[in-house]
């Protein structure tokens, strides 16, 4: 649930699609990162990111998730409260702000 939306400055607006604060406590559930217009960065400010793929193995504890362009779901399990802030980047940007292509 979001707690925090404001207008994206000027200065950001070629780079940000959107940005958005959260803090919302569940139990054990699981959220479906579907395929979305933008590369997404989540900061996490409380307790790590359970994060990994649909149809992947592999689990990971992370404090900040970037998800570049992908055709499979990302699976974030939630534990109990959530706080950060998720930005989503134009795919064009991500290169010259996090100095990878969006696919990477």
């Amino acid at each position: 649930m979001p707690v925090w939306q404001p207008a994206i400055p000027q200065g950001l607006r070629p780079h940000l699609l959107s940005w958005v604060g959260y803090d919302f406590t569940s139990t054990d559930t699981v959220h479906h990162g579907v395929p979305s217009m933008g590369v997404t960065v989540v900061l996490s400010l409380g307790e790590p990111i359970d994060c990994g793929w649909l149809h992947g193995d592999a689990r990971h504890l992370c404090d900040v998730l970037v998800s570049g362009l992908h055709t499979t779901p990302a699976l974030i399990q939630s534990r109990g409260r959530q706080q950060g802030l998720k930005l989503s980047l134009h795919p064009l940007s991500t290169r010259r702000l996090l100095g990878l292509p969006a696919g990477e």
